[in-house]
C-alpha cells in the first residue's frame, strides 16, 4: 500500500499532504540483504521535501524530511510541526518536530537496520583503524544519548570550539570504544550520532538530479560566506542553524562506521553530504573547481577532508540509484587530492617541506606538529583501507613524526609534539631539526624522558600515528613507538588514538 504523510504547521494549523503515488520514483538501492525504494514527494505550497523509502520486500518503512533547495528560493527555518505517517488505513507514527533547520533533515523508520558486522570482522578486513582495548585505560561509557529530530545526541554544536573533543579524530570516541570493546552503550551513542549527522546544515542536494550536489556539473557552486569574493554559482546561502556552527578544521566523521555496521544507505548519504559540504565551504578557485581539493589553509582541515574522502570512496558502491553519487565520482576526487598533495607537498622545493616534511601553512614563522599528526594518521589510514597509491605520500608525511621521536634527527624527542614551534627566525628557515629545536629553546632531556608538561592529548596523536605506521609494516616506527609507550602517562590515552 502506498504511503501518505500529512504535515501540520503548529503555528497556523495548516495541513499539507504528501502522497507516495504523486511522487517521483528514483530507483532502488540494492544491498545483498535488502532493496530499498525511494520516492520523492514535493509540495507546491510547503518547502519540506518528503522522501518515502519502503523496502521492496518486507514491511520496513522509512520516511525522510529535508529542507532546502539549491536552485530555488531559499526557505527560512521551519517552526514546530507535526508529521503523521500513514500506510493504508494504519497510522504508523505521529512525530512532533520542534523546529527544522534549512539544509538539515531527519527520518522516521519503522525499524532500524540490524547490526550485521562485528567489530572484529571490520578490524580483520582493514575497514577501520585497529583500536585496542589494551592501549587505553579510560573507563567505559555508562549510557548512550538519545536522538530526536534537530538534536545532536551529545555532539558539540559549535565545531570551531577549541580543546580536546570526543568527536574529532579518525573516528569518534564512541566509535573507537565500540571497536575496542563492543560496548552496548558505545554502540547506542555512535548510532544516535549517526542519526544526528542529519541535523547538521550540510545537506546540499541538487533537486534537478536528486543526488548530492555534483561538482562536475556545477564546479563553482558553494556556500562560502563572501559570495562576491568566492564567485560561487550557484551560491548556497549559509543559514545559522540555532547554535550549530560548521567548521572543516573540526569536522567529525559520524556515519562511516554506522554504515559499515548496518549497510543502511541513509548513513551513506550522510557521508556524501558531509564531503559535499566540505568542498562547498571553500572558494571554488582554491579547491580547483571540479577537482575538489580538500581545504588546506589548515593542516587539520586537509586531514579530516581526505579522511572523509577515503571513507566515502571505500563505502560507496560502484552502482548507485539516482539519489546517490557513484563510487567513480568520489574515487576521482580522491585521486585529484593525491596528485595535488604530491605536487604541493611531497615534491615541493619549499625548504620547510623538504627539510621538515610539513604540510602546515606557515603562520608567523610557526608550524603545528600536532596537526601534522592528524594528517599523517589520516593518510596512513587510507593506505590501511587499501588505497595503496597513497603510500608514498603517507610515508613522506610520516618522516616528520619519525624525526621528532627517533632520537637521531637532532630534535629532542622529550618534546615530540609541541604546539606551534617556530621554524623561521629572523626571516631564516631552520637548517635542520637541531636548529629548529634551538629556535624554540627546546633542549634534549638528559635521561631521554618525555617532558611531563607535554600535552597528553598531543602525545596521544603521535602515539596513534606511530602505531598505524607499525601496523603497515614501517620498521622505522617500531623503536620510537616502544620508547613513547614506555613513558609515564599523566592521563589515559583517548580511545580514538589508542591504536594497537
Amino acid at each position: 500500500m502506498p504511503l501518505f504523510v500529512q504535515v501540520t504547521d503548529s503555528a497556523t494549523g495548516s495541513t499539507y499532504d504528501y502522497h507516495e503515488s504523486a511522487g517521483d520514483d528514483l530507483g532502488e538501492y540494492v544491498d545483498p540483504g535488502f532493496a530499498q525504494r525511494c520516492v520523492r514527494v514535493v509540495h507546491r505550497e510547503f518547502p519540506l521535501i518528503v522522501w518515502m523509502r519502503p523496502d521492496a520486500v518486507g514491511g520496513r518503512v522509512e520516511v525522510v524530511f529535508e529542507l532546502g533547495r539549491i536552485f530555488a528560493a531559499r526557505p527560512d527555518d521551519l517552526g514546530p510541526y507535526r508529521a503523521k505517517i500513514v500506510r493504508g488505513n494504519d497510522t504508523l507514527a505521529v512525530v512532533e518536530v520542534p523546529n527544522h533547520y534549512v539544509w538539515s533533515r531527519w527520518r522516521w523508520q519503522s525499524a532500524p537496520r540490524p547490526i550485521r558486522r562485528s567489530a572484529d570482522s571490520l578490524l580483520a578486513d582493514h575497514l577501520v583503524p585497529p583500536f585496542s582495548r589494551a592501549a587505553s585505560t579510560k573507563p567505559p561509557t555508562a549510557a548512550g544519548p538519545r536522538y530526536r529530530p534537530m538534536e545532536l545526541a551529545g555532539m558539540i554544536p559549535d565545531m570551531p570550539r577549541t580543546g580536546e573533543r570526543d568527536d574529532i579524530g579518525l573516528l569518534t570516541e564512541s566509535q573507537a570504544e565500540f571497536l575496542a570493546t563492543e560496548s552496548a552503550a558505545a554502540l547506542a551513542t555512535l548510532l544516535a550520532q549517526g542519526e544526528a549527522s542529519a541535523t547538521l546544515p550540510w545537506h546540499f542536494r541538487d533537486e534537478r538530479t536528486a543526488a548530492p550536489l555534483d561538482y562536475d556539473r556545477h564546479p563553482r557552486a558553494g556556500c562560502y560566506w563572501d559570495r562576491v569574493a568566492a564567485g560561487n554559482e550557484p551560491w548556497i546561502e549559509p543559514k545559522p542553524a540555532g547554535k550549530i556552527i560548521l567548521d572543516t578544521a573540526h569536522q567529525p566523521t559520524l556515519s562511516y562506521l554506522p554504515f559499515l555496521l548496518t549497510g543502511d544507505p541513509y548513513y551513506l548519504e550522510e557521508q556524501q553530504f558531509a564531503c559535499t559540504w566540505s568542498f562547498a565551504d571553500f572558494p571554488p578557485h582554491y579547491r580547483q573547481n571540479e577537482k575538489c581539493i580538500c581545504r588546506y589553509d589548515q593542516t587539520r582541515s586537509y586531514a579530516w577532508g581526505v579522511r572523509s574522502l577515503f571513507y566515502v570512496t571505500k563505502s560507496t558502491p560502484a552502482r548507485t540509484p539516482a539519489w546517490l553519487l557513484p563510487q567513480r565520482y568520489w574515487a576521482a576526487k580522491l585521486e585529484n587530492n593525491r596528485l595535488f598533495f604530491e605536487k604541493e607537498f611531497v615534491n615541493s622545493s619549499d625548504p620547510i617541506r623538504q627539510r621538515f616534511f610539513s604540510a602546515t601553512q606557515v603562520s608567523e614563522g610557526r608550524i603545528a606538529p600536532w596537526q601534522e599528526e592528524f594528517l599523517a594518521a589520516s593518510l596512513l589510514t587510507g593506505v590501511l583501507l587499501g588505497f595503496k597509491e597513497w603510500r608514498p605520500a603517507a610515508l613522506w608525511k610520516l618522516k616528520s613524526t619519525l624525526a621528532r621521536t627517533d632520537g637521531k634527527s637532532g630534535w629532542p624527542r622529550g618534546n615530540c609534539t609541541p604546539y606551534w614551534p617556530h621554524v623561521v627566525k629572523d626571516g631564516r628557515v631552520a637548517s635542520d631539526w637541531a636548529e629548529f629545536a634551538r629556535f624554540d629553546g627546546l633542549d634534549a632531556s638528559p635521561n631521554d624522558r618525555l617532558d611531563p608538561h607535554l600535552d597528553q592529548s598531543y602525545r596521544g596523536y603521535t602515539e596513534g600515528t606511530l602505531a598505524l605506521a607499525q601496523q603497515l609494516g614501517v620498521e622505522a616506527a617500531a623503536a620510537p613507538l616502544a620508547w613513547l609507550r614506555a613513558q609515564p602517562r599523566t592521563e589515559p590515552l583517548k580511545r580514538r588514538w589508542a591504536i594497537g
